[in-house]
Formats: structure tokens, C-alpha cells, sequence
């Protein structure tokens, strides 16, 4: 297996909050295309059944956004997005 070209968005880093509806499939696309999506989930379970199409191309971070330290991992993540 060959590696691919880099896509249109090589090199752009997303930020997802894990939700429900459109986003999922939106993530996929923008990792499709070459960025880097970083998805946050909440602790204790995802808000969707696991989905390989639509999980592929993502990194994962578990953080509870009511938990100060968490918010800092956050807001690092996004100040890096």
C-alpha cells in the first residue's frame, strides 16, 4: 500500500466536541481532506455508538470540562487548533 498526497487541509488541526447530528459526518470529511481532527468526549461513555466510517481519521480525548484541569487541556487544544 502506497501512502497518499497530502490533502487540501494537510497541516490545519479541528477541534470536534463530541455531539450528535451533521458533526460526526463533518469531522470525517475534514479529516478525509487532510486535516488533523482531535475529537473531546465527555467521561463515561460516547454520546454515539462507535462507527468506524464515520470514527476514522481522529484522535480522542476524554476530558470533563467541569473539572478545572480538564479545561485547561481544553483550551490548550484549542489555542493549538
Amino acid at each position: 500500500m502506497t501512502a497518499s498526497a497530502p490533502g487540501p487541509l494537510d497541516g490545519i488541526r479541528i477541534l470536534e466536541f463530541a455531539g450528535i447530528g451533521p458533526l460526526p459526518h463533518c469531522a470525517m470529511l475534514l479529516a478525509d481532506m487532510g486535516a488533523e481532527v482531535v475529537t473531546i468526549e465527555r467521561p463515561g461513555g460516547r454520546i454515539q455508538p462507535p462507527n468506524v466510517a464515520l470514527d476514522r481519521g481522529r484522535h480522542r480525548l476524554t476530558l470533563d470540562l467541569s473539572v478545572a484541569g480538564d479545561v485547561v487541556v481544553a483550551r490548550d487544544a484549542a489555542a493549538r487548533a
